[in-house]
């Protein structure tokens, strides 16, 4: 196997290593081998293949990364998890009192420990919206109406 398919094969696989981490640095080395295997086909020795490769790991560091990140600015988040809840109607199904430190709600299909965020006494089958989540507690506020 010549040394140009070597290089090849080598960026080739570090193409693939970038699906599975974050931030294009490894196709970055990916790039760079596909220089050294240019710089192999015309026949130069190893050490000029290594320059190639450093140059093309810079250039793509260098050019190609910024333009990326500049993509991909504009992707919005979708919140995950408990985060996911952060603003959600939600329905009081037990009082909640905070003194006595109890009171639950229904978020969605979810029965979640409850407590006011203001502090204030909530009656049962009273709509909340989810302000915050710590821990197993969901900190609600009394849905304001329109």
């Amino acid at each position: 196997m010549a040394g140009w398919q070597i290089w090849i094969i080598v960026g080739i696989a570090f193409f693939i290593l970038e699906i599975f981490t974050p931030g294009f640095l490894v196709a970055s080395i990916g790039v760079g081998a596909f220089l050294a295997s240019i710089a192999s086909a015309f026949g130069w020795p190893l050490a000029v293949q290594i320059v190639a490769l450093a140059l093309g790991v810079a250039l793509s560091l260098i050019l190609i990364r910024p333009l990326l990140y500049k993509q991909g600015k504009g992707v919005q988040s979708q919140p995950t998890g408990v985060d996911a809840l952060i603003g959600k109607d939600a329905l009081v199904v037990v009082d909640i009192r905070n003194a006595q430190n109890k009171g639950r709600v229904r978020i969605g299909s979810e029965d979640w420990k409850a407590l006011s965020e203001e502090g204030v006494d909530i009656d049962k089958n009273t709509q909340v919206t989810v302000a915050r989540i710590t821990g197993a507690t969901a900190y609600v506020l009394v849905k304001k109406e329109r």
